[in-house]
């Protein structure tokens, strides 16, 4: 029987209790002292959640090499030192990783994200975390929407597939739709206006699954991770409460998927993503197959997924909920 630690303590952050934590372990591809990425880091922990970040030093959004293997990952390419000082002048020239020295926890790795992700479950969470896995791997906020056919391009995606395919952890990539083409540093006196709802909107998503999980069990379904794209904010679309959010397939009706959709919303098939974030104040929340990235987990590990977060999701316009 499982007995809501709010109605115990009576405290309740964003649908998350005071009391609860995860073990998470956080990276992103924008870089590890970009603004976004700290912002969560500070909510994560605010929210009693034990965090380790390790990221790459310097952003690597960029799209990488087709690619679709997160069993095996292209993570033979050793670890080289730096040639430079880090994005926004937040570590020295040279070594190949390191940390923030009063703080541990916030580790960058030189290299692609997944050596950083690799790096910090194999060898930084378990000197911190005395051998103990983590419970999550969250990858973002990273800037810019993630979606088919750029999937298996970006490495936002590529990183939560690679943590659940090849390690077993549950993992979430989140990415943000933004008209401003600058990245912001972790230490900027002018602090971005759109990532209080980003992480607000994050914390609301991670409250709902660990209300619904089972226990003893992970958050999301085997073999799976969550896609998650926030549209950019608007006047109407700015606060935490302004937006829904719809479960979302990866491609376009009318291209194949050789997984078939759950039946939601009265329909056989699910909304596109690009069709969920243009469609208004939407989250798209896709569930996709670790092993295959671009299509869709089966209709069992969808279903598992409505179940737990049925309170929350709507239907786009038009479309009826079941």
């Amino acid at each position: 029987m499982r007995i809501s630690i709010a109605a115990v303590t009576g405290i309740l952050v964003q649908g998350i209790s005071l009391a609860a934590g995860l073990r998470i372990l956080q990276s992103n591809d924008d870089g590890w002292a970009d603004f976004y990425i700290r912002h969560l880091n500070d909510k994560l922990r605010e929210l009693h959640h034990e965090v380790v970040l390790v990221a790459p030093p310097n952003n690597q959004s960029v799209p990488t090499v087709f690619y679709d293997d997160p069993i095996n990952g292209p993570l033979q390419d050793m670890v080289g030192s730096r040639l430079g000082p880090c994005q926004h002048n937040s570590c020295e020239e040279g070594g190949p990783m390191n940390n923030n020295q009063s703080r541990p926890d916030l580790n960058w790795v030189n290299g692609h994200p997944m050596h950083a992700m690799q790096y910090g479950i194999e060898s930084i969470v378990p000197d911190l975390w005395n051998g103990t896995k983590p419970e999550l791997v969250i990858n973002g906020p990273n800037k810019g929407n993630v979606i088919w056919p750029w999937l298996q391009r970006i490495p936002n995606a590529i990183t939560a597939a690679y943590a659940s395919a090849h390690y077993g952890i549950p993992a979430i990539s989140f990415a943000y739709g933004s008209r401003n083409g600058n990245w912001s540093s972790w230490n900027t006196a002018k602090r971005p206006r759109n990532s209080r709802t980003y992480v607000g909107l994050v914390a609301r998503l991670l409250g709902e699954l660990q209300e619904t999980h089972e226990a003893g069990k992970g958050l999301l379904p085997p073999d799976t991770y969550l896609n998650v794209n926030f549209p950019p904010l608007s006047a109407t679309c700015k606060e935490v409460e302004d937006f829904q959010w719809v479960l979302a397939g990866f491609a376009p009706r009318g291209f194949l998927d050789p997984v078939p959709a759950v039946e939601w919303c009265g329909k056989q098939t699910l909304p596109s993503e690009y069709k969920t974030l243009h469609s208004g104040c939407y989250i798209s929340i896709a569930l996709g197959n670790a092993t295959s990235m671009a299509i869709l987990a089966d209709i069992v590990a969808q279903r598992n997924l409505i179940n737990r977060l049925g309170s929350i999701l709507s239907c786009l316009p038009a479309e009826k909920r079941q």
